[in-house]
């Protein structure tokens, strides 16, 4: 498992943060303290045999509106739209893979 500050400092960057499952993806966003940032961008990808299938339906790309906006609110905005990708993955009954990004306040 990577530690912790590996994970921040790469989903800080563009090389992203791989979280393996619902599980870790949740398991990450609940250790990320305020000052690391919040998972902004997250491409998802479906698990089907050896192959990771992208599911760009069930990714968060791109500026949403949002980044001419002071941190609390795109904070806000990044929480609403992960949440709403975490209700969707939840109906489904596949395996998951996340790689991740985060904004910050700085």
């Amino acid at each position: 498992m990577t530690d912790f500050s590996t994970a921040i400092a790469d989903a800080s960057s563009g090389k992203g943060h791989r979280c393996i499952g619902v599980e870790a993806l949740l398991a990450f966003m609940i250790t990320l303290e305020p000052k690391a940032g919040w998972i902004d961008l997250i491409e998802t990808y479906e698990i089907t045999g050896n192959l990771e299938v992208p599911r760009i339906d069930l990714s968060i790309y791109g500026d949403h509106g949002a980044y001419d906006q002071p941190a609390p609110e795109r904070r806000r905005l990044a929480r609403e739209r992960v949440e709403g990708m975490l209700d969707a993955v939840s109906r489904e009954q596949r395996e998951f893979i996340f790689q991740v990004w985060l904004d910050s306040a700085e």
